[in-house]
Parts: structure tokens; sequence; C-alpha cells
């Protein structure tokens, strides 16, 4: 899926299911560097 940042900032909303563990988000775009985030949720 594909959208457009404001003011080149992004906001995602993650929600976990029943199962605990790790999640992994990776952003990339055009002309901006990559960025990985690990949240573990609980």
């Amino acid at each position: 899926m594909h959208r457009k940042a404001f003011n080149g900032m992004c906001l995602a909303i993650i929600k976990a299911d029943k199962a605990s563990g790790e999640i992994t988000l990776y952003a990339k775009s055009k002309g901006l560097k990559a960025s990985i985030v690990e949240v573990i949720s609980k």
C-alpha cells in the first residue's frame, strides 16, 4: 500500500493480535534513507 507523507512525516498505527512477539516496521521513500523499527508486543 502506498500513501503520501504530510510535511515529510508519516504515522503508522500498529495493532498486535493475541500473541506476543516482535513487530518489525520497514519504511522507505525515494530520496530518503530507509529505516527499520522493531516493537515488542506483550
